[in-house]
């Protein structure tokens, strides 16, 4: 089960899921929140996946990382926060971040807290006008 909400005071996207995510389910919930969140120049995503496993290898990285790229076209920043609490899905979060590193508007980072996720969140060029 995939669910999003747009706080439109913090200018935040919220996404949570549970159970096990697939690259195929990873590459529908971006183009699903292309098409919601289609209007924002800025997405601050924050993403709960702990109660979430990613049941695809490191071998499938480069199918999402094709996917962001498609999905961010005319959007100014997007920073996606995601919050992990198992070594495999940190140790995935974090080869991820760093394949998807050289992506300009794009900014990935995991955390295992909410508090500071927000507070990475917050100091995107939105938050800084």
């Amino acid at each position: 089960m995939i669910s999003t909400r747009y706080d439109s005071e913090n200018n935040i996207v919220y996404l949570s899921h549970d159970g096990e995510i697939t690259i195929n389910d990873a590459t529908k919930t971006l183009r699903m929140l292309k098409n919601t969140y289609n209007h924002l120049d800025y997405v601050y995503l924050l993403e709960d996946s702990r109660n979430s496993s990613f049941s695809f290898s490191i071998s499938e990285i480069p199918i999402l990382i094709k996917a962001v790229k498609e999905n961010l076209y005319g959007i100014i920043e997007v920073r996606h926060a995601d919050i992990v609490l198992s070594p495999l899905n940190t140790a995935l979060s974090f080869i991820y971040g760093q394949m998807v590193n050289p992506i300009k508007n794009y900014k990935y980072r995991a955390f295992s807290t909410e508090e500071a996720a927000i507070a990475w969140l917050k100091k995107g060029i939105y938050f800084q006008k």
